[in-house]
């Protein structure tokens, strides 16, 4: 649990700083004279005229961050895909979106930032602590937040250093003036949280590393940008998401204040904002990810996205002489460790628990949100480990941005050495990982969730993936949506969701709203693991239904014979009385079965086939699952049930088709 300072932190913030300063600004206008805003500065005076202003102030954040206008030529050679980038810019210029599964869209020619384009639904301009955006209405608010994250301008900015075209900065002012003129500081959902106006703030950030010499951009827009950027930090300072348990929203008000500092160090304000940023990303970064690596909130999505965060802060932080631990740094790469074994052969990675696409950078606009290997390039040039680097494959445009071609070069010089595949343990986690050169099974034995409330997690405990010699065979459900349907959340969140065992149809934690459960009672234990060259075996059991009447547990048993390359799942429901217990397998889209009799299946894919043999009789039933946030595909299930007196068992027998 979190420290007794924790919770004088939350008091004084939650109680006397964060009212205190809404209701000021309730009354006041945040945008203070131009004269007033240049004294803040160590550089200048009131007197300061507004081009020297800004051309010292350019000139200063140059080497702040990853990338500025004088890297364009050696940056831009590195880049293999130009046409899809110029394409990217033009949807930009054309206001064409497609977000969180909307597909295609086209805002017109003035975008509503107000507006969920997929329900319709437009929220009012009233003060950020008035609305409310979890109603159940249909729709849903991270439509907007997305739009309002600003990627869009990674886009332009590529495109325009690769052919110089002036409509690219010409729609950057635009986009920013309109978001400005539609947006009154604090007014508005996009004002709502802290987090999203980090993002949004780092992403206005890298733009002008993109846009900061672009002829057109006068200085009278930059002064403007400058004046929003700074309340930007003061808002993420004084409204940070500290709460009683806090998450990966908090973590990113650390990060956003790493960067609005480093911008803004001439300040004082700047100089409290670093500091500020260190302390909270020292401190999540211990009570947020295990000591094995994993991010505690037990969704392998919101791992990418807490990794990213962190390292993002770490190379930022480091340019401006912020010095963080080595406890920080160590369990920075345990973070990458963690990645880079649940990262499949194929280079995808386990839907486990809710995914929301959500990214700090993105620089390519039809990015795989399934793929992290981008994160491991950055991960072996600043830990130089070889593994990372094979890993990670061919993907490192990310590290191109965010470490230059010295960190390319970096990555170019480490040996290749492709080590044999290891069966891992991440204990404190609960993630098993049981793997040779071409199969791959992860599973989660783990608590649902930290604190006993489930937030980003499912009910999927000893639910498992499987992958087979380029195939994904058995997969899990993903998430599909939030607040637009709370219902349709719950579902993919719920047991029967998974790849696990059901007990008189009831959860194995009861859910309480969207992101809560009423209490984990799980307790998982893990009665046997072992690995070696040939075997791998994992025996744990779970008490989330020792709530019911005639209490029971699930125990299950792994199996994995490498030489004979067969998985052996045995379950046993114990305790006493009689029990409905349902067993449920996920395919992955394009998986067919094929009955070869009522207990035995022939699963098969584009490059290989799987023989699944069952102690109870198999049936394939119609279902979906869901690969990204916003996205569902038909799918099929291998479902079986029985009922009687405990204990019941299911042995299911895994093996290659010739």
């Amino acid at each position: 649990m979190y420290p007794l300072g924790h919770f004088y932190r939350l008091c004084g913030h939650r109680l006397i700083e964060r009212p205190l300063w809404r209701a000021y600004h309730r009354r006041h206008s945040a945008v203070f004279p131009e004269a007033q805003f240049k004294q803040r500065f160590c550089f200048a005076t009131a007197e300061t005229s507004r081009s020297e202003f800004v051309g010292e102030l350019m000139w200063r954040v140059r080497e702040r961050f990853f990338f500025s206008p004088k890297d364009q030529l050696r940056l831009t050679r590195f880049l293999s895909n130009k046409q899809e980038i110029v394409d990217a810019a033009e949807k930009v210029v054309s206001n064409t979106v497609n977000l969180l599964g909307s597909g295609e869209r086209c805002l017109g020619a003035t975008i509503d930032w107000h507006q969920d384009f997929k329900s319709g639904k437009v929220w009012p301009i009233d003060y950020c602590s008035d609305l409310t955006y979890a109603q159940g209405d249909g729709s849903d608010i991270k439509v907007p937040w997305e739009l309002s994250r600003f990627h869009q301008l990674l886009w332009l900015g590529k495109g325009y250093w690769l052919t110089g075209d002036p409509r690219y900065p010409s729609k950057f002012r635009e986009l920013v003036e309109a978001w400005i003129d539609a947006n009154p500081f604090g007014y508005g959902i996009h004002w709502i949280n802290a987090m999203e106006v980090s993002f949004r703030a780092c992403n206005w950030i890298l733009g002008v590393g993109f846009f900061a010499d672009a002829p057109g951009l006068l200085d009278e827009f930059w002064m403007r940008f400058f004046q929003q950027l700074f309340l930007h930090g003061e808002f993420v300072r004084y409204n940070l998401e500290l709460e009683r348990v806090v998450g990966n929203h908090y973590l990113s008000n650390g990060v956003g204040l790493i960067f609005l500092g480093s911008f803004f160090q001439d300040t004082a304000a700047g100089k409290s904002w670093l500091n500020w940023g260190k302390r909270i990303l020292e401190r999540e970064i211990r009570h947020q990810v295990h000591s094995d690596g994993a991010d505690f909130e037990k969704s392998i999505s919101y791992h990418r996205l807490v990794l990213e965060m962190l390292y993002c802060a770490f190379i930022c932080g480091q340019r401006s002489q912020v010095v963080f631990s080595k406890g920080f740094k160590k369990r920075l790469e345990r973070m990458f460790d963690f990645t880079a074994n649940y990262t499949k052969p194929n280079g995808k990675v386990p839907r486990f628990s809710d995914s929301d696409n959500g990214r700090l950078f993105r620089f390519s606009r039809d990015e795989d949100f399934n793929d992290h290997r981008g994160a491991l390039a950055i991960g072996a040039v600043l830990f130089e480990r070889p593994d990372f680097k094979c890993a990670a494959g061919s993907q490192v445009e990310d590290l191109i941005w965010f470490l230059g071609e010295k960190g390319l070069n970096t990555l170019r010089g480490l040996p290749h050495t492709q080590n044999l595949p290891v069966s891992r343990a991440f204990q404190d986690s609960g993630y098993y990982i049981l793997r040779d050169r071409s199969a791959h099974m992860i599973i989660d034995a783990g608590k649902i969730g930290p604190y006993k409330v489930g937030v980003h997690g499912h009910n999927d405990t000893f639910s498992f993936e499987l992958f087979f010699g380029g195939e994904e065979f058995i997969t899990d459900s993903g998430t599909y949506a939030y607040t637009s349907n709370f219902e349709t959340h719950q579902r993919f969140a719920s047991t029967a969701a998974h790849n696990t065992v059901r007990i008189d149809n009831r959860e194995i934690a009861e859910f309480d709203g969207i992101w809560r459960i009423k209490a984990d009672l799980t307790y998982p234990q893990v009665r046997e693991w072992s690995s070696n060259t040939r075997y791998d075996i994992l025996e744990v059991q779970h008490h989330g239904y020792s709530r019911l009447t005639d209490s029971v547990i699930h125990r299950r048993r792994f199996e994995f014979n490498k030489p004979a390359t067969t998985w052996l799942i045995h379950d046993w429901i114990l305790g006493r009385g009689n029990h409905q217990c349902e067993l449920f397998f996920h395919l992955s889209e394009g998986i067919s079965a094929q009955p070869l009799g009522d207990c035995e299946l022939r699963l098969e894919g584009t490059t290989a086939a799987l023989h699944i043999q069952c102690s109870v009789p198999l049936m394939i039933l119609d279902g979906e699952i869901s690969p990204i946030y916003g996205v569902k595909v038909p799918a099929r299930i291998l479902y079986s049930v029985q009922r009687g007196e405990v204990p019941l068992e299911f042995i299911t027998r895994i093996s290659v088709e010739d």
